[in-house]
């Protein structure tokens, strides 16, 4: 009989909390368990296995990230578009680690569902590079460069992996204008 209360919304909720606080590793059904103050066994009322609560918790990252991703691109084109948006993954990284993680990880072979919501980010970054009147063969790379650009930085920052030196914000304000400036001289650069 599942336990008042607990239902598969909760579980997913502190696997996100465990993620973020542990990191995605630490996501096990034995610690979600320990969160929620249950037995395991009374997870499996509500989730069948940890690939079911990872999974979840994919849908939830990937709903989240293009949420952010969306607001922040409201009305904006070319520098503003694309700094809004880089900024908002990575604050989504920053604030969300564990979540940000599993975001990463979404795109599974055979999952159409999962990999459709996969997609949605995708999309932004498509239109972030469409705003620079990139299309084709050449968007889908300069698409790559930017999109693998922002993630590298967000990831980084996400482990706090900027302690030394110089500002970690200087340094992705530096990122962003020379992805502007890429983009703005595609066209050479891809000659």
């Amino acid at each position: 009989m599942p336990r008042a209360g607990l239902n598969r919304q909760k579980v997913v909720a502190a696997a996100a909390r465990l993620a973020d606080a542990n990191g995605l590793h630490a996501v096990t059904l034995q610690a979600i368990a320990s969160d929620l103050n249950v037995k395991s066994p009374s997870l499996y009322s509500h989730v069948e296995s940890l690939d079911i609560v990872r999974r979840e918790l994919a849908m939830l990252a990937l709903e989240e990230l293009t949420k952010r991703l969306t607001q922040a691109s409201i009305g904006k084109s070319g520098f503003e578009l694309l700094h809004a948006v880089a900024l908002a993954q990575r604050s989504f990284a920053v604030e969300r680690p564990g979540l940000y993680a599993a975001s990463v990880a979404a795109n599974q072979p055979g999952d159409a569902e999962l990999n459709s919501r996969w997609q949605e980010p995708v999309k932004i970054f498509r239109a972030v590079v469409k705003s620079y009147g990139l299309e084709g063969e050449e968007a889908e790379h300069a698409m790559r460069v930017l999109r693998t650009s922002v993630h590298g930085f967000a990831l980084v920052d996400s482990i706090r992996g900027f302690r030394l030196g110089a500002s970690p914000d200087d340094t992705f304000e530096r990122l962003v204008a020379s992805l502007h400036q890429s983009l703005s001289r595609w066209e050479e650069i891809s000659a």
